[in-house]
């Protein structure tokens, strides 16, 4: 019987870990870069703090001078350091176009950073 329980508590906290790394897990990625031809066009980062209760929210809108512009072939949100705690929207713009804006909301009392890169091709 108590090898059972063990068990039992051993799969219960195997489920809930599993539902914490998904939902804590913070890679975006949009589009396929052709890492071989496309031009790294941006790396940028975007954080925010946050006040007590309030939930940071941020817009990172990527626009290109008129001479030269290429068109997007990919678009990431990397988090090598664990520190983009925030959701990521694609809002307008983005792969096939030649400017592109997303929208980062973290988490209440919470301050996020995260690190853009976007691809793009002549």
């Amino acid at each position: 019987m108590k090898i059972w329980k063990a068990y039992m508590r051993l799969i219960i906290l195997a489920i809930v870990l599993s539902f914490v790394a998904y939902v804590t897990s913070t890679e975006y990625n949009w589009g396929e870069p052709n890492l071989e031809d496309d031009y790294l066009i941006a790396d940028d980062t975007v954080s925010k703090r946050s006040w007590l209760f309030k939930v940071p929210k941020a817009e990172y809108v990527f626009k290109q001078k008129k001479d030269d512009r290429l068109t997007i072939s990919g678009i990431s949100i990397v988090d090598p350091k664990g520190k983009c705690n925030a959701e990521v929207t694609l809002t307008k713009g983005g792969i096939g176009k030649k400017t592109a804006t997303l929208k980062f909301v973290g988490k209440a009392g919470k301050k996020f950073k995260c690190r853009v890169k976007i691809w793009g091709y002549q």
